[in-house]
């Protein structure tokens, strides 16, 4: 059931929901998406997911998200134990807190650089624990620059290595990014980046080599720069 451009219901739908053309907004809480929802079909009208909207859809498969989407609510797609990859456009502008929290199964997030058009002052937010508690989480690609990391972003996932885009020296990174990724061995950080802030690795046991991208960083002292690690194998270096 939709209310002008806005779908406010999806009770009809089973196993499958395709989401008409000309919707522009999901609403929040989308009332009556059964449990047993497998696959979503999203049309290129679509801008923005509201929160909750498909929050504990456990069977949740397959979803395609459309090319101008710019908003994922909070707790959107939270505990979507089926959901294992999700791929997202250079538009989106903010996913936010909890969206794809607690995803059980969840392996591979992509954000694609691409040349479609944006809107002026456009920023991207990630938001608060927006992909925690992800143990299979293992792969994340971002190809586009994202300026606002909140706090604990992938708190306690499946992440061997991680690479920030570049073109982030203004971007404001959060308190424990990485909090219990106990397989966390590399991250390569972006330029302009010369403090971490507080837990930014906490229980990272296994954290090896830290990479800033500029000279210099080894000028750092020493007690500085080991304090972010949670073992004695850790090094930093630049590229």
């Amino acid at each position: 059931m939709d209310i002008g451009n806005i779908l406010i219901s999806c009770h009809e739908a089973k196993e499958q929901l395709v989401v008409p053309q000309g919707i522009t907004h999901l609403e929040d809480n989308l009332k009556s998406c059964s449990k047993s929802l497998e696959e979503v079909y999203l049309p290129n009208s679509l801008t923005k997911i509201g929160k909750r909207a498909f929050w504990k859809c456990s069977n949740l498969k397959s979803i395609v998200f459309p090319p101008y989407l710019e908003t994922i609510g909070e707790e959107a797609f939270c505990e979507c134990d089926s959901l294992e990859s999700i791929t997202l456009s250079s538009c989106i502008t903010e996913i936010k807190d909890g969206a794809f929290k607690a995803c059980k199964n969840l392996r591979s997030v992509t954000i694609m650089q691409d040349d479609l058009p944006k809107e002026p002052g456009y920023v991207i937010v990630m938001g608060k624990e927006a992909f925690a508690n992800c143990p299979k989480l293992e792969q994340v690609i971002i190809e586009t620059e994202v300026q606002f990391w909140k706090e604990a972003v992938f708190e306690n996932t499946g992440l061997k290595e991680f690479i920030f885009p570049d073109g982030m020296e203004k971007a404001e990174l959060s308190e424990r990014m990485f909090e219990n990724c106990k397989d966390l061995k590399k991250v390569v950080l972006p330029r302009g980046v010369w403090e971490l802030p507080e837990d930014f690795f906490k229980g990272c046991t296994r954290l090896q080599e830290v990479i800033r991208k500029d000279e210099g960083w080894q000028e750092l002292e020493d007690d500085r720069i080991q304090k972010f690690f949670d073992n004695d194998a850790g090094n930093y270096k630049s590229m």
